[in-house]
């Protein structure tokens, strides 16, 4: 049977594609993924599902109709282009029409009365406008022509022709015109500026056809993958300290298991930052505009397009050589770029910092040459606190991932369209 993608424009759907992704004008930035019920997938190309509490993993791409009307234009789709190409599109069919006549004059004579009654573009814009709001449901192209709405030319839009909607009408909805965007551009300009338009790419994802949300999947899981990986580091710790709790000397195991805690946090700040700033040009864009050392980094007009081409790794590279221990330097990379607030008392963490810092660089003593003293307790305390930190940070940033795809960071990513 295979997968489908579904385009809809306000709830309306508008095509399939059966096995592919067609990713049309959606940017990368568009994409969602979310948390829904079952009986909430689309009626008209899913039919009536009885909600059974059953849940699903959605992935979209989505944008408002006034941002994709937006995009349209800058391309050149306008209104008024969309006007011109409908009126040479009908003067184009009526042509060929009496080529047609000897193999379906049933056809041939439906379309001309079209044409001579609804030959107005204004008329197909209200059409539009009824389908949009009476959400009647099309007939399957190779079915039997039935009355679905008592608009005679929603009605025809809605009866494709077996025989010739793919060759004539390939927009669907027997609109005359050989082009999807200027097609769409029409659909929109009946419909809500502020309704959303879907590309659900559901079916097609966990067919196996499309593999393009992978870095998403953090917005529907508890907690980011790089908390994962903590827990498991924090697993290791705990399980070792319960062990060790049986020698006779725990001091050097204190301080090794000690100093991991901390490497584990560091870790976990370094690498969620990098990768979730590395992963979504407006954030990288973000970081570029506010962060004081990249500020200062010189640039010279015939390097421009260059540097351009190379930000992604220029900015890798910063971040990747950063300290991430140095926490007031990392709180101020997480909150202005991410929008993540560190938590207020930190004071323990910055002094586990220093302790650790004592112990791989002055083999356990401080700079007065005292020896620290720790013991399995003070590690499980460490670890507990770590952890509630850790767990504050990552569900903020698992946030950031839907931020991405709206609001201010959505806009500047729009704004270069």
């Amino acid at each position: 049977m295979g997968s489908i993608a579904t385009l809809y424009f306000q709830r309306y759907p508008v095509e399939d594609t059966k096995n592919r992704l067609d990713q049309w004008i959606f940017k990368e930035s568009d994409k969602l993924v979310f948390t829904r019920k079952v009986s909430d997938r689309n009626d008209l190309t899913w039919g009536e599902i009885a909600d059974e509490g059953e849940t699903e993993t959605a992935y979209v791409f989505e944008a408002s109709v006034e941002t994709i009307i937006n995009r349209l234009e800058v391309l050149g789709y306008t209104l008024e282009a969309c006007k011109r190409d409908f009126i040479e599109s009908i003067k184009e069919e009526l042509k060929k029409l009496p080529e047609l006549e000897e193999y379906d004059a049933d056809f041939v004579r439906s379309h001309r009365a079209i044409c001579a009654k609804y030959g107005k573009f204004e008329q197909w814009l209200e059409a539009f406008s009824v389908i949009v709001r009476d959400r009647p449901e099309a007939v399957f192209y190779m079915s039997e022509p039935e009355r679905v709405h008592a608009n005679d030319l929603v009605n025809y839009m809605l009866n494709p022709s077996p025989v010739w909607s793919e060759d004539w009408h390939p927009c669907g909805f027997q609109y005359p015109s050989q082009n999807f965007n200027l097609f769409a551009r029409a659909f929109l300009e009946s419909c809500d500026k502020q309704a959303p338009v879907q590309l659900d790419a559901t079916d097609i994802v966990n067919g196996g056809w499309y593999e393009g949300f992978e870095h998403l999947e953090d917005v529907v899981k508890p907690h980011t993958r790089f908390f994962e990986v903590f827990q498991k580091s924090a697993a290791e710790v705990s399980e070792l300290s319960s062990q060790g709790r049986a020698l006779g000397n725990t001091d050097l195991l204190a301080k090794v298991l000690f100093a991991n805690v901390i490497a584990a946090l560091e870790t976990y700040l370094s690498d969620t930052f990098v990768y979730t700033v590395v992963s979504f040009p407006p954030l990288i864009r973000r970081l570029v505009e506010s962060d004081p050392e990249l500020q200062k980094r010189k640039l010279e007009l015939k390097d421009i397009f260059r540097r351009h081409d190379g930000i992604k790794g220029e900015v890798t590279e910063y971040l990747e050589g950063l300290m991430y221990h140095n926490l007031a330097k990392v709180r101020e990379l997480y909150r202005g770029t991410l929008c993540v607030e560190f938590p207020k008392e930190m004071s323990e963490i910055f002094r586990a910092i220093d302790v650790r810092h004592d112990i791989v660089h002055r083999n356990g003593r401080r700079r007065c040459g005292e020896a620290i003293k720790l013991d399995l307790s003070l590690v499980e305390h460490l670890l507990a606190t770590a952890t509630k930190f850790v767990e504050q940070v990552d569900s903020q940033v698992k946030n950031v991932y839907p931020s991405v795809l709206e609001g201010e960071f959505y806009q500047t990513v729009a704004s270069d369209v």
